[in-house]
């Protein structure tokens, strides 16, 4: 079932990163529509296959990889933001915060992944 929800996670990112390069790119560039789109969030297929992927992945997986997959995304959305800000791309203010935010969970899910990963390294 591990596999099931990385996959369902990792086809979400994907989508994510799609509608990312599919938006307009200008100032009318919206972060609300490229995460979870125009729709009701229960008529949007992206937000119910992410509803799905994360009820799996808490319900199967190890925390470490649960945090592990948050520090990817949140390495990835930084890099898409970074990049939405360093070419104009949507409101300049909303990239910085959504920057910063991005960098303090991928320090928060990183060190927790490190923590996690201590007593193996002992041995």
């Amino acid at each position: 079932m591990n596999i099931l929800g990385i996959s369902l996670y990792i086809f979400w990112l994907l989508l994510v990163i799609l509608k990312f390069s599919s938006l307009p790119h200008d100032r009318r560039f919206s972060y609300q529509q490229a995460f979870f789109g125009t729709l009701y969030w229960y008529k949007n297929f992206r937000n119910l296959l992410l509803l799905c992927a994360l009820m799996v992945l808490f319900i199967f997986a190890p925390l470490k990889l649960i945090y592990f997959l948050f520090f990817i995304t949140a390495c990835l959305i930084f890099l898409m933001t970074a990049r939405n800000f360093w070419f104009r791309i949507g409101n300049a203010w909303t990239s910085i915060y959504l920057c910063l935010a991005c960098i303090f969970i991928g320090i928060g899910t990183g060190l927790f992944v490190l923590a996690l990963c201590q007593p193996l390294c002992k041995d």
